[in-house]
């Protein structure tokens, strides 16, 4: 598929599992998010991806925790509706496809589940043209 893409780095949350009712109320999905971030550069990016459905969930993300380190490969899917009052809206998501550890649960950086950059030059900076 071209719209699959990988991403490796530390599980920084797992959010709770959200059960999905259908419009008529005959049917529910059960939902799980976590969000991955890189471990490496100076501004590491996260993603979040979902699992939908129970299966999905039992084998994509139970196996895991905060802190694995991993790589994840999901798809991008998008759709637009129409919205009650009349306009267009659009909506997005990462399902996740296949998640394979790559080192055992090691913490996160801070603790504390967020990124606190570090100063890596003790040196004062130069005087620049900023206007901030």
């Amino acid at each position: 598929m071209a719209n699959q893409l990988s991403f490796t780095g530390e599980i920084m949350e797992i959010f709770g599992i959200q059960i999905i009712e259908s419009k008529d109320k005959t049917k529910q999905w059960a939902k799980q998010e976590l969000v991955i971030q890189e471990t490496e550069g100076q501004y590491p990016q996260s993603v979040v991806v979902e699992a939908f459905g129970q299966d999905k969930i039992d084998k994509d993300i139970s196996p895991y925790a905060v802190g694995d380190i991993i790589e994840c490969w999901y798809n991008v899917k998008a759709r637009a509706y129409d919205k009650k009052d009349g306009s267009r809206g659009v909506s997005g998501s990462n399902g996740i496809w296949k998640i394979v550890k790559q080192s055992a649960n090691q913490g996160s950086k801070t603790g504390n589940n967020s990124y606190v950059p570090t100063v890596t030059d003790s040196q004062p900076a130069e005087e620049d043209n900023l206007p901030f």
